[in-house]
């Protein structure tokens, strides 16, 4: 399916619950997707509990983490597939200075209930600016390598804004970089933190 003239618009949102400094819980609230032009889908996302443990800093001061979780049959089914889907992922980052940052992910996921393809991997490198204590923007790679059919690869610009210490909102804006990848994609998202529950 050709690229050309497939739009989306995106918001997402989600708590996160920690535990220690060293773990944290998550829930990745569904997101909903609107398709503009083109032959993209729209619809609901599934739910994702998440479980994530620092392992970091590292030699060089790389922060790492693993986070382990499900996307739970929530959402359209022709939009992100049948049954749980499990992930696992390593995301990094390092500060180089001056409010500048570079971080990244390595993420498998799975969905065994698929016919097409079980396994996705995913990359990501973003390179993020701070302006001040309360906003940032960024530019970031994605491939997307399934175990079967093409990758796609595309770039997302976007920047954040903490409303408090604990509360976010994003704006992003995405390019697909090949026929594989949705054309455009515009996203919103909302991001609140809930310390001191367990």
């Amino acid at each position: 399916m050709p690229r050309h003239g497939r739009r989306r618009y995106r918001t997402a949102s989600r708590a996160t619950a920690r535990d220690t400094a060293q773990s944290r819980a998550a829930a990745y609230f569904p997101s909903f997707t609107v398709s503009v032009h083109g032959e993209a889908l729209s619809g609901f996302s599934n739910l994702v509990p998440a479980i994530k443990w620092q392992l970091g800093p590292l030699p060089g001061d790389v922060e790492l983490s693993v986070t382990a979780g499900a996307g739970l049959p929530t959402g359209r089914t022709r939009l992100v597939g049948r049954g749980p889907q499990p992930y696992v992922q390593l995301p990094w980052s390092r500060e180089l200075g001056n409010g500048w940052g570079v971080s990244g992910m390595l993420t498998g996921f799975f969905a065994p209930a698929s016919v097409t393809s079980t396994a996705t991997t995913e990359s990501t490198l973003v390179v993020e600016r701070e302006f001040g204590e309360w906003s940032d923007i960024f530019i970031e790679y994605v491939g997307d390598f399934p175990s079967h059919g093409m990758p796609s690869h595309s770039l997302n610009l976007g920047a954040a804004y903490r409303l408090t210490p604990r509360q976010q909102i994003d704006f992003h804006a995405a390019a697909g970089l090949n026929r594989a990848a949705p054309g455009s994609v515009i996203g919103v998202g909302y991001s609140i933190r809930f310390d001191d529950l367990f």
